[in-house]
C-alpha cells in the first residue's frame, strides 16, 4: 500500500540528460567566445541528447576558429543564407 502511488524514476536517464545538458552548455560557452551564436544553432545544440555527438562537438568547438567554421564542419544544414 505504501508504494501504490510511487512513480518510476529512471536515475540513469536523468544522469544522461544532465550530462547532455552540461556538454551542450560547454559547447555554447566555447562558441560564445568566438562570436554570436545564432538561435537555430543554440536550439540544435541544446536539443541534442547523443553524448558521443556532443563530445565530438565539444572538441570541434574548441578547435574552431569561428562560429561559422564550426557550423560549416559539423552542422552545415544550419548555415545562414
Amino acid at each position: 500500500m505504501f508504494f501504490d502511488h510511487f512513480e518510476y524514476y529512471d536515475v540513469q536517464a536523468t544522469r544522461r540528460e544532465s550530462k547532455a545538458e552540461g556538454k551542450a552548455e560547454d559547447i555554447l560557452s566555447i562558441l560564445e567566445d568566438l562570436g554570436r551564436v545564432p538561435d537555430n544553432l543554440r536550439t540544435r545544440i541544446l536539443e541534442e541528447q547523443d553524448l558521443d555527438l556532443l563530445t565530438t562537438w565539444v572538441k570541434g568547438s574548441a578547435r574552431a576558429a569561428s562560429v561559422e567554421e564550426f557550423i560549416m564542419k559539423y552542422l552545415p544544414e544550419l548555415k545562414e543564407s
